[in-house]
């Protein structure tokens, strides 16, 4: 068990009673250090179009005029490297409800990360802001990266609100056959609920209940009709900088409701098959 994991059980003083949504927040920890290729040079290339005018009055014989500036939302997002882990297992093979994209992974991340950041900033409650920090390691910004052994991409956040802290992890896959039927396992969820939405897509919603103090793992997932799967969760356990130790106190509910993380998981830009 990494240390992670300690955490993870630890904080709630009692196993979790669902599999599915702890290791993916464990496997979030101990994975997501992949490989990203860092967008370098992109804050050069904004600085240089931003001075290119002051520099040049004008366009010399035979010069061209200097290039209007890009739109921000043009430009690819900032990220951080995220070093190779030479001992990472090689990929793991499973059939999938259609072919797989053959969108690069670093231009998926860099697309994905554009669609995610705004989003954040828009769409969460005004008293809750998201922030980076977490994973990838010593990065402040939210950010995909893509694992090549599980060949999907996640997100991580720390959610602040009302001097509460929450973490909130963002996966998109290509949607596998062998999914389990929605909500049929009654006993690994308090509450699940699964909705076939207009387009095809089916919308699940789970939250299950952590030890004995009032944590939470909400999560909503969304099997796109396109092929992909979105799958947002949102958590009160304390995953950071907690000394090790059961809880002697309950704590507030998580800062995100079912029915908001299921509007995040339904953002059009987060798909697989843009």
């Amino acid at each position: 068990m990494d240390e992670l994991s300690r955490k993870l059980h630890a904080a709630a003083g009692a196993p979790a009673p669902s599999r599915i949504d702890v290791e993916a927040l464990i496997a979030g920890e101990r994975l997501r250090r992949r490989r990203v290729r860092l967008m370098a040079g992109s804050a050069v290339l904004v600085a240089a179009v931003a001075l290119a005018p002051t520099l040049l009055a004008g366009p010399g014989p035979g010069a061209s005029r200097p290039q209007p500036a890009m739109p921000a939302a043009a430009l690819p997002p900032a990220l951080c490297p995220v070093p190779e882990d030479p001992g990472r297992p090689g990929p793991e093979s499973y059939d999938t409800v259609r072919p797989r994209p053959t969108e690069p992974p670093e231009v998926a991340v860099a697309r994905l990360t554009g669609v995610l950041r705004p989003m954040l900033e828009t769409r969460l409650p005004g008293d809750v802001t998201a922030q980076g920090g977490w994973v990838p390691r010593d990065c402040d910004l939210i950010q995909f990266t893509y694992d090549p052994t599980y060949q999907d991409y996640r997100a991580h956040a720390v959610l602040s609100g009302g001097g509460r802290t929450n973490y909130l992890v963002v996966t998109i896959q290509p949607t596998g056959t062998d999914l389990p039927v929605p909500c049929a396992d009654r006993s690994v969820h308090v509450d699940c609920t699964s909705t076939r939405l207009a387009d095809g897509s089916v919308l699940v919603s789970r939250l299950s209940r952590v030890g004995e103090f009032g944590h939470e793992q909400r999560s909503a997932q969304l099997r796109r009709a396109d092929g992909t799967t979105v799958t947002v969760l949102g958590t009160n356990l304390e995953l950071q900088e907690r000394p090790v130790g059961r809880p002697t106190t309950r704590v507030d509910p998580p800062l995100l409701s079912l029915e908001q993380l299921a509007a995040l998981a339904q953002e059009p830009g987060l798909t697989l098959h843009p």
